[in-house]
């Protein structure tokens, strides 16, 4: 669980915890209030799964956009695709030219508290021995998408891009 509070808000929970200034903070308790009961709440399953395909099919699109390869979820043979939630597997299924360019085993985590060891397993169980290498990207709320690779893989990468 996770609950964000900005400098002002703090100072105040701990003025409240202090009983310090009580009732000149008011308005700012009944923030501070909503704010912990919302973080007791448990996320539905259902906004875990639209977070972790908002993701997915983000990155499909920018793969498309990059590869210049027409990317269409609800076209299964698509050379780009976003695997259903909950099935086992790539989180990203490229195929055909997507793939020749792009041979990733890509796992997508939309968290706000990332087991990377977990991911990157889970990374390298559903490579093929067809893909290249294997890369986690992640996202956490109010930040950038992130991808964690090995180094060497970065490298290769570099290398390809710039002594082609």
């Amino acid at each position: 669980m996770t609950l964000n509070m900005n400098g002002r808000e703090i100072k105040l929970l701990l003025d409240i915890i202090e009983k310090r200034n009580v009732y000149a903070w008011k308005d700012g308790i009944n923030k501070i209030t909503k704010k912990l009961e919302r973080a007791l709440k448990p996320i539905k399953v259902s906004s875990r799964k639209g977070k972790g395909r908002g993701l997915q099919q983000q990155i499909c699109k920018d793969i498309a956009e990059v590869l210049e390869i027409e990317y269409d979820q609800d076209d299964d043979s698509c050379e780009i695709h976003s695997r259903e939630m909950g099935q086992a597997g790539k989180d990203i299924i490229l195929r055909g030219r997507a793939y020749e360019r792009f041979p990733y085993s890509i796992e997508c985590k939309c968290v706000e508290n990332l087991h990377l060891d977990k991911a990157i397993k889970q990374a390298k169980h559903n490579m093929d021995k067809r893909d290249l290498e294997w890369m986690v990207v992640h996202k956490k709320k109010n930040q950038s998408i992130l991808v964690t690779l090995e180094w060497e893989e970065l490298k290769s990468l570099l290398y390809r891009e710039y002594n082609e």
